[in-house]
């Protein structure tokens, strides 16, 4: 059997997102601010000085569930010497995703979400099945799609 256990999306300013996706989708932490330096992390960046701090975030249905539904928030720290250029990417370029949530009003989130820090990219449209739909982006210009219940 197959499961989707989560998405990891790595952040620049991890306090900033996590009280982010905390405030507008009520998530709920599971762990906060936890650091990891072994090998899997020293393959993973190519670099053994290098290590990750990680929040994991969970739905109200995740914690019902047990299963699920969590995001990964993981911030990389690099040692002060290492030099990398920021990357921009859109959304149709490839390996560039989006967030998927599902909501009670689209509205009423969006609006949670641009006091939050986040943008409106798109306008929310109604789609041929009847449910609203947008995009926005988060403090740090990842892609969330809010799809309404209705």
């Amino acid at each position: 059997m197959v499961q989707l256990r989560h998405t990891g999306l790595y952040v620049a300013d991890l306090d900033l997102m996590e009280n982010f996706y905390k405030e507008v989708f009520g998530m709920h932490p599971i762990c906060s601010h936890q650091i990891q330096k072994d090998d899997l992390i020293n393959g993973l960046l190519g670099n053994s000085d290098a290590e990750i701090m990680v929040s994991k975030l969970i739905t109200d249905q995740g914690r019902q569930s047990g299963t699920d539904d969590m995001l990964e928030l993981v911030h990389v720290v690099l040692p002060s010497d290492h030099v990398t250029e920021p990357s921009v990417s859109s959304i149709w370029e490839s390996g560039t995703m989006h967030l998927g949530f599902g909501v009670d009003s689209v509205q009423d989130t969006a609006a949670k979400l641009i006091e939050n820090g986040g943008q409106k990219v798109t306008e929310i449209h109604e789609m041929s099945n009847g449910k609203s739909c947008g995009f926005f982006e988060d403090p740090e210009g990842n892609y969330i799609e809010l799809i309404g219940s209705k």
